[in-house]
């Protein structure tokens, strides 16, 4: 009997393992946080994961535009080119709300590299006294971890 079971389960088993795994609730990866700065003079994507079907609505700086969830969960969302200016609020609502705050609008810039990107400026000759004095409150820095991947990933450990 217990084997005829487990026959019977196997195929619900591995017909749950080759779905993509689906949202129980409204998430954005973790490269959407405060103080993070978009892109200026292009279009903007944010996206995310919620429970299929639900109806999500972005909005920032004017614009509100809303998609639904697709049948695995995944949405997005392209605001139109945005322009520099003070601190925003950037909003998504799905099954939850949340917020962003201190968003700024302006040049993003993907570093990588070997030893030379995980050096700090403090660190250098001169770099201490460089850091202290720096008063460059619009420069925001977002660190991932080292992690290499065959597939795409919905999110980045910071």
């Amino acid at each position: 009997m217990r084997i005829a079971t487990s026959l019977l389960l196997l195929p619900l088993l591995l017909l749950d393992l080759a779905l993509p795994a689906q949202a129980v609730g409204l998430e954005l990866p973790a490269i959407f946080s405060d103080h993070m700065v978009l892109q200026r003079g292009k279009p903007v994507r944010v996206w995310g994961r919620d429970k299929p079907g639900t109806k999500v609505t972005v909005r920032f700086d004017g614009q509100e535009k809303t998609s639904k969830a697709r049948l695995d969960g995944t949405w997005s969302i392209d605001l139109n080119a945005l322009e520099p200016g003070p601190a925003r609020k950037l909003f998504v609502q799905g099954t939850s709300q949340k917020s962003f705050e201190d968003v700024l609008v302006g040049e993003v810039w993907i570093c990588s590299g070997q030893s030379n990107m995980d050096f700090a400026l403090k660190r250098s000759t001169g770099g201490q006294k460089a850091t202290q004095a720096a008063k460059l409150p619009e420069i925001r820095l977002f660190k991932t971890d080292r992690r290499t991947s065959q597939e795409p990933n919905f999110d980045v450990k910071s």
